[in-house]
């Protein structure tokens, strides 16, 4: 993760399609944006994760403890988000804790300048006041890499999100874009508008290929005797309208979506009908 791994993805799938050719089956999947997304807690290095969120949080309130992580970050501790090289507080959005919903849509710097501090102070007092629970997304991915590891022919489109709902219990926060707008993302603007896919190609990555992996084999494709799973869309007009700040909306452009044949979403309308089952590996 960080800008001094841009350009990587060419020995990255080099690696794949050596493996592939070796008779191995390695495929992978991708969502559409160039920011991923977990806990601002990512930051720290390993052992400060040791014993649990209590644990963090008793070396957090420890200056020399917090001088000692501060110090493995900036010399390169093998961590997930790596702030020493090309990340930066600048980079990590708030999207969600369970304290102080102000800091919601802030980045750590920003956080950092209106209250005067140091950015890892910052980021230290918020894992420590907030119990560790501060969900984030960090900008880490360059154009290139993302729009090539789109193009291999293993690779499969996936969000990385569970399904959420515009209201009810489960909204809390401001999550990732990909929960409301991978697979419309990759039809509006990677097939449409940039043609980095073709449109039977990008289909096939979001259908057939992910079904056959999972050893689904009645989904994925239009023929006789399968599943009825059908998305009716608009391909002038489909296209994401979910945001990094604002991402709880639905696309546009998809018109009917059918679950086992039985019409169950009619022009942005979900009908009510309850016709999906537990799909259960063949």
């Amino acid at each position: 993760m960080g800008s001094h791994m841009w350009g990587k993805s060419n020995e990255i799938l080099a690696l794949i399609d050596s493996a592939r050719n070796e008779g191995v089956e390695v495929t992978f999947d991708q969502y559409p944006f160039k920011a991923s997304a977990c806990g601002l807690s990512a930051v720290l290095p390993p052992w400060a994760h040791v014993g649990g969120a209590s644990k963090m949080r008793e070396r957090l309130a420890d200056p020399e403890q917090r001088q000692k992580m501060k110090a493995d970050i900036l010399n390169g501790v093998d961590n997930w988000i790596s702030i020493h090289k090309g990340v930066g507080f600048d980079n990590i959005l708030i999207t969600h804790n369970f304290e102080d919903e102000s800091l919601i849509g802030k980045t750590v710097a920003e956080i950092a300048k209106e209250r005067n501090t140091d950015e890892f102070e910052t980021c230290f007092d918020l894992l420590q006041n907030i119990e560790g629970r501060v969900s984030i997304v960090y900008f880490t991915i360059c154009d290139e890499d993302l729009e090539r590891i789109m193009q291999h022919p293993a690779m499969m489109v996936g969000s990385d999100s569970s399904a959420r709902p515009l209201d009810g219990p489960l909204t809390a926060g401001i999550p990732h874009p990909r929960t409301y707008g991978s697979f419309v993302r990759v039809l509006g603007e990677f097939v449409r508008d940039k043609k980095i896919l073709s449109l039977p190609e990008a289909i096939r990555k979001m259908t057939s290929a992910s079904a056959f992996k999972l050893g689904i084999y009645d989904r994925g494709l239009l023929v006789p005797g399968m599943k009825a799973d059908l998305v009716l869309f608009n391909a002038e007009t489909v296209s994401n309208n979910a945001t990094f700040t604002d991402p709880k909306q639905f696309p546009v452009g998809i018109e009917k979506v059918f679950v086992n044949g039985v019409l169950s979403v009619d022009n942005g309308k979900h009908t009510g009908a309850s016709a999906g089952e537990v799909i259960r590996k063949r």
